[in-house]
């Protein structure tokens, strides 16, 4: 496929962008219903969603409608190429380094990255440093990680601020020197790749071994109880979510690697390519909320639950008015 051809399949009205609009609308609609679903779950319910790992669950679902807004107004409302005037004032500066470069929503990206990483911790020291856990996390630390996590975001994003500027009415790309670009891509391999990658397989290893030995003892005991099965079901949850962040977030990683490896040698990836590599990065956003409406069970019974009440007071509405209208 020549440039121009690869260019002319994401022009408006062609079938690839017919299609990538359409799986865009798609993910856009699922992030939004499924992490809008925890959020209202876990609110209602409150008080059954107390611990500090389900606060940065809800946390995790905030972040990750708020990436789903953006997206939706990068990918399907935003046109290619930003109009603004030739002024080059503080407001084309503005839209042009947040809007036109997916600033803010690599910014969500990445605090959603390293909010899933303070849980894994989150669950290490729960697991394994029970008493440090009660001592040690609490309503101010979660606050101060979820600080961390954006702050930690949007350093991630920052580079991203100077790639677009204003130039004749336009927001025009703006290329990096070679090194510099080497340098801000194996940045973002080890922020947003490695460290999110080697945080949670250690944790997850150490709180292995701890549960196999508690097991082993549980076995000349009366068995394991309620919570502990109950702890065991969050671990297991949030372990398959970070093999799910591992499939969406690889080949980006890869893609990145590989572009080191090739730059000066004028081989580059196609944008047919990018977008499928980006996709998968989105599609990150709405996996977590299945998850744990398939694995999570005290989530599943909060979900049926308040879904079942809510069609028993219907119902008791519906019979209502028709005693009503009956003796009318």
């Amino acid at each position: 496929m020549t440039t121009a051809d690869n260019q002319n399949v994401f022009l408006p009205g062609s079938g690839f962008w017919a299609l990538t609009t359409a799986i865009n609308m798609i993910i856009v609609c699922l992030t939004l219903l499924g992490n809008g679903t925890v959020i209202v779950v876990m609110i209602a319910r409150r008080q059954k969603f107390s611990s500090s790992t389900n606060r940065l669950i809800l946390h995790q679902s905030i972040i990750d409608a708020i990436s789903g807004l953006i997206f939706f107004f990068l990918r399907i409302v935003k046109s290619s190429n930003l109009h603004v005037s030739e002024r080059s004032n503080f407001l084309d500066q503005l839209v042009c380094r947040c809007f036109d470069k997916d600033t803010l929503l690599w910014w969500a990206y990445g605090a959603s990255t390293y909010n899933f990483v303070f849980i894994s911790l989150e669950r290490f020291l729960a697991t394994c440093y029970p008493v440090k856990h009660r001592n040690m996390v609490k309503k101010q630390k979660l606050r101060i990680a979820i600080g961390i996590a954006w702050a930690i975001g949007f350093f991630f994003a920052l580079p991203m601020v100077f790639k677009s500027k204003p130039i004749g009415g336009r927001c025009q790309h703006v290329n990096f020197i070679g090194a510099m670009q080497t340098l801000l891509d194996l940045l973002s391999i080890m922020i947003n790749y490695l460290i999110p990658l080697g945080v949670p397989f250690f944790a997850y290893v150490k709180i292995f071994v701890k549960l196999k030995k508690g097991r082993d003892h549980s076995r000349t005991n009366c068995g394991p109880d309620r919570r502990s099965r109950a702890k065991k079901n969050v671990l297991i949850t949030m372990l398959v979510t970070s093999i799910l962040f591992v499939i969406c977030w690889t080949p980006r990683s890869c893609g990145v690697i590989i572009r080191i490896l090739t730059r000066g040698s004028g081989t580059a990836f196609s944008k047919t390519v990018y977008r499928v590599m980006t996709m998968l990065v989105a599609s990150n956003m709405f996996v977590n909320p299945i998850v744990y409406c398939l694995m999570y069970k005290h989530f599943r019974d909060q979900l049926k639950d308040l879904l079942l009440k809510r069609l028993r007071r219907n119902q008791v509405h519906s019979e209502q008015d028709a005693m009503t209208a009956a003796s009318q």
